[in-house]
């Protein structure tokens, strides 16, 4: 017996087939468990959302993809000698970055586990492989795995292969499934048949002390980079760029720069040094600006009529709104929750209006 009734029943019928046209996909016990776990709060109940689980399926192949682009470079790896490349004299700033994230994802889902907080664990874990190690540690080594230097491969075959091999093992009692087929793939650590019988990972409090403020810099200009690119239209990868600054200590993040933000080569210069014309700019922090070089890349003129024909509309819309509110008879005739939407939607495209014409004034300054 369910304790809906016809009405309630053809409702949630009838929006899960809005939701999904063409049936719930299979997404695996894996992902299943994991999102259960994600959704264990302090409540006894949770809402079942089918997206999330398809978002951890979607997390398994992400795994799946990690392991595949680092197996090539496990082919000489030894995991009894890594502790050697994962000193600290040898290891780059990049590198101490993904090992202190590592440890803070081992202290979240150990503390998540001790206290019976599974999402909080769920949500460390995940964080780091999925936003830290694949999107920003993975894109930022390309240049190494691709390059020649032979001695900075083996350092980042020992990172890969400590970041896999512990989020494995972190993850292992909430996906079973897809961390033992994988685990099984990697150098063997330990002297144990399945990753079931292997160690819990343990914090390392020498890299969770690691200082790595110039990554979280160097990661900022990067995305600085890539937002001027997408607001220029730009696919180009070559960019020349400069970064002026004083802190020498950003010039080691040189190569992760280019690989994160797309760019071409990109230099260094103090703070003052004169800079030629055409160059987009943005402040990241305090200390650091970027300039990229668009001379060439963009038609500012072209540009500039672009963005002048796309705010003519908006002022109109802006205008109109303001000539209705400014009626004396609006605040009585007009419903409040209308009136929130209107002002709402004036305050939007306020917003729109402001970022158009500050790009109007970059592009004009481009073209001075």
């Amino acid at each position: 017996n369910s304790t809906f009734d016809d009405k309630e029943k053809k409702i949630a019928i009838d929006g899960r087939k809005a939701d999904f046209p063409n049936g719930i996909p299979q997404c695996g016990t894996d992902a299943m468990r994991l999102a259960l776990c994600s959704f264990a709060g302090a409540n006894r109940t949770a809402n079942l959302n089918v997206s999330v689980i398809v978002s951890y399926r979607n997390f398994c192949n992400k795994m799946w993809n990690a392991v595949r682009f680092a197996l090539p470079n496990f082919d000489k790896f030894n995991p009894e000698d890594s502790h050697k490349d994962l000193d600290a004299s040898k290891t780059t700033p990049l590198d101490k970055w993904a090992l202190k994230k590592l440890s803070l994802a081992i202290k979240a889902a150990t503390a998540g586990l001790q206290d019976f907080k599974m999402a909080d664990a769920v949500n460390g874990m995940t964080h780091f492989f999925h936003d830290e190690f694949c999107s920003v540690y993975l894109e930022g080594i390309k240049p190494i795995v691709n390059g020649d230097d032979a001695a900075a491969k083996e350092v980042v075959a020992a990172v890969l292969y400590e970041c896999i091999e512990s989020t494995m093992r972190m993850l292992h009692p909430f996906m079973p499934y897809v961390t033992e087929e994988l685990w099984q793939h990697l150098p063997r650590r330990f002297n144990v048949e399945s990753i079931m019988l292997a160690p819990y990972p343990l914090v390392n409090e020498e890299w969770l002390n690691y200082d790595v403020s110039i990554v979280d810099t160097a990661f900022a200009t990067a995305s600085a980079a890539r937002s001027i690119k997408k607001q220029y239209n730009i696919n180009n990868n070559n960019l020349e760029a400069i970064i002026v600054t004083s802190q020498d200590e950003i010039k080691p993040t040189i190569p992760f720069i280019s690989a994160i933000g797309g760019l071409g080569k990109v230099d260094v210069v103090a703070p003052g040094t004169q800079i030629a014309a055409g160059y987009a700019s943005s402040v990241v922090t305090e200390t650091v600006e970027l300039r990229i070089n668009l001379k060439g890349v963009v038609n500012f003129e072209k540009e500039l009529e672009r963005l002048e024909k796309k705010l003519g509309p908006l002022q109109q819309q802006f205008q109109k709104y303001e000539e209705k509110i400014s009626n004396p008879n609006y605040a009585t005739k007009v419903k409040p929750e209308v009136q929130e939407l209107e002002r709402s939607k004036m305050e939007a495209l306020k917003v729109q209006i402001e970022a158009i014409n500050k790009n109007i004034q970059e592009v004009k300054q481009l073209i001075a």
